[in-house]
């Protein structure tokens, strides 16, 4: 007998090897004006090979109108979760949320709108993940032994005798982290549509880093010139942030861009290169023509007013304002934006940032979910929730960039855009500072399971300047001037650029940078991308985000490469073994030294804060390798 506001679901057993992760499901929703009529059902679907997948419909029995406040999905494993075992939560967004690693005892866990992994022993894994965000967000969490879903509902709206589904949640358990996490990527593919990520190689230069929003014509004409004296083998020029008159006003260049930015875009095509430019695809700023003329366009709170959020920039005072995509002039206002910057300027890569804020939790708290800032976010059409409301500009976009331009994502929360988008920024924002690196190494590597899966990972910018490097019309914005960052470790970030994602844009002044560090982005344009990469010391990182992955292993089509990085202070010995007897690691730098193993073992000699990578030579497979490998 079904009481009121729960639903109880049969047992289901997953079993992979000698592991099963299955259990009792109740599914709890909180409503207004009763929760009475509410009734769910919970279907179990078997997968591929030793996967299930939970699909939860609600369904409203009533005569009334139901608004959904909370969901609460609860999953017991039949596997007793001991206080020692490791728990990681996956990586939800671009650099806020990165894989996390922690004891089942510490008290303060954390939680996750993609996975959550249970380590019971080096051979028994136990794994939920959610595999589409289409209404809501999924997030993941542990207590007591359970494995607890929770989803702020939005004040979803459910007519009588409508029926909603939740989002699709797959489980399984198994001996290897490894399958499993692989079976993960390929299920939020088949889930989402996705056959097949875009096969690219962008190599090039972009004025972020450096410039900021502040430059002009020379300097990126001077840069073109610079780049192509280099002979890297680029071909992609990106203008980022600060070309328009004021954000939101996207057919509006600045008055001191010559030409506008078609002028722009013509003169870098004349130079060999693919013009590509940013876009803040869900903010605006209060003093833009588009607010002023169309306020209806913009997200309100509680009281009907439009939401502003005042930041204070090093260049200027910024009033945000959202973009309400629920709104047919404002999806109008985006697609005409995109379409002239694409067939009348000639762009044909658009990077659209600051996608989070399409998303309630990022406009109505202050860091996600830290401090609440509105009571309510509300748009255009009533009943919805904001992941409906991001889809809609998301389809939007996509449908004006088109399937023949490249859509890179960047301040993303990644589940409700995939699908969408051809690439994603997986890690924070850069900067030319070692602890930069190390931390972005975590973030995004944490997130390889997504990597040419879903989409293609982008790992950001190259930047090896260092004060020595600037000049004075360098970007003063925190750390982005005055580092000290030696060659050793700016070797780490291209090493770490070369093994992770598909995209490789150096963003210094390239006029003023020396031209030993020019040599290392010419190195790293010099390796095609990767088809695979994955962090064999996963379990072993990832505690704190100062806690990097310290051996990666990837695959090029039928080449094996072994990256090693010792983050630490001092000298370290990586005693790697799992190699075959006769194996050797071949370093990609012609003046480093081969390894041979000895009974399969080998020992790297690494100085502090340096790096190598490694073309292994040798009879196992990639797959043998990632399961047999440790250090």
């Amino acid at each position: 007998m079904r009481r009121l506001i729960v639903a109880t679901c049969c047992f289901f057993i997953l079993v992979f090897g000698h592991i099963c992760f299955a259990k009792v499901t109740d599914v709890r929703i909180t409503a207004s004006p009763s929760s009475d009529a509410i009734k769910t059902k919970v279907n179990i679907q078997k997968g591929q090979g030793p996967i299930s997948y939970i699909d939860i419909v609600i369904t409203n029995t009533g005569s009334k109108e139901v608004i959904l406040q909370n969901i609460v999905v609860t999953l017991k494993p039949d596997r007793k979760i001991e206080s020692d075992d490791e728990i990681i939560f996956g990586g939800t967004c671009m650099g806020r949320t990165p894989l996390q690693r922690f004891k089942v005892s510490d008290e303060n866990l954390a939680d996750s709108a993609m996975l959550a992994m249970i380590k019971h022993d080096k051979k028994a894994y136990s794994f939920v993940g959610a595999i589409s965000w289409r209404m809501f967000m999924p997030y993941i969490s542990y207590e007591d032994g359970k494995i607890i879903i929770k989803s702020d509902a939005e004040r979803k709206l459910v007519r009588p005798g409508q029926s909603i589904h939740y989002e699709k949640i797959m489980v399984a358990g198994g001996r290897y982290w490894q399958d499993i996490l692989d079976a993960y990527g390929d299920s939020i593919a088949k889930e989402n549509g996705i056959k097949k990520v875009k096969d690219v190689d962008f190599k090039g230069w972009a004025t972020w880093d450096y410039y900021g929003r502040l430059y002009g014509n020379d300097d990126i004409n001077g840069n073109i010139d610079a780049l192509k004296k280099m002979r890297a083998g680029a071909n992609m020029i990106q203008i980022d942030g600060g070309w328009w008159t004021e954000r939101g006003d996207y057919t509006s260049p600045r008055a001191d861009l010559k030409g506008g930015m078609k002028a722009v875009a013509d003169d870098i095509r004349a130079a060999g290169y693919i013009p590509a430019i940013h876009i803040d695809g869900f903010r605006a700023d209060l003093a833009s023509q588009v607010a002023k003329e169309h306020p209806e366009y913009f997200l309100t709170d509680e009281n009907g007013k439009m939401i502003v959020e005042t930041m204070q920039k090093v260049d200027r005072e910024m009033n945000y304002i959202f973009f309400d995509y629920s709104h047919p002039g404002a999806l109008a206002h985006i697609r005409k934006c995109i379409r002239t910057i694409k067939n009348d300027w000639g762009y044909r890569y658009f990077k659209v940032d600051f996608m989070r804020c399409g998303i309630e939790q990022s406009v109505k708290y202050k860091r996600d979910r830290d401090m609440l800032r509105f009571k309510e976010v509300n748009g255009h059409v009533k009943g919805i929730t904001s992941i409906e409301r991001f889809r809609m500009g998301m389809k939007a976009i996509r449908e004006a960039i088109g399937d023949d331009c490249y859509f890179l994502g960047c301040s993303a929360i990644f589940g409700p855009c995939i699908g969408f988008v051809d690439g994603m920024r997986t890690g924070g924002d850069i900067s030319p500072v070692f602890e930069f690196y190390k931390t972005r190494c975590l973030m995004n590597a944490g997130n390889y399971y997504l990597h040419n899966k879903v989409f293609s990972g982008d790992a950001d910018y190259i930047v090896l300047r260092n004060k020595d490097d600037e000049g004075d019309n360098v970007f003063k914005s925190s750390h982005k001037h005055g580092g000290t960052v030696t060659d050793n470790e700016i070797r780490m970030w291209v090493d770490f650029c070369i093994m992770y994602g598909s995209i490789k844009l150096e963003s210094d002044n390239l006029m003023t940078l020396r031209d030993e560090r020019k040599e290392l982005f010419k190195a790293a344009c010099a390796q095609e991308p990767m088809d695979t990469v994955v962090p064999l010391d996963l379990w072993d990182s990832a505690d704190g985000p100062d806690d990097a992955f310290s051996i990666l292993i990837a695959k090029r089509s039928s080449e094996i490469f072994i990256a090693v990085f010792n983050w630490d202070d001092s000298g370290r010995s990586f005693n790697i073994s799992g190699l075959d007897k006769t194996a050797a690691l071949s370093p990609i730098d012609p003046e480093g030294k081969t390894l041979k193993a000895k009974n399969g073992k080998v020992t790297v000699e690494l100085k502090a804060r340096t790096s190598v990578i490694y073309k292994y030579k040798g009879k196992k497979s990639f797959d043998a390798l990632l399961k047999q490998l440790s250090i």
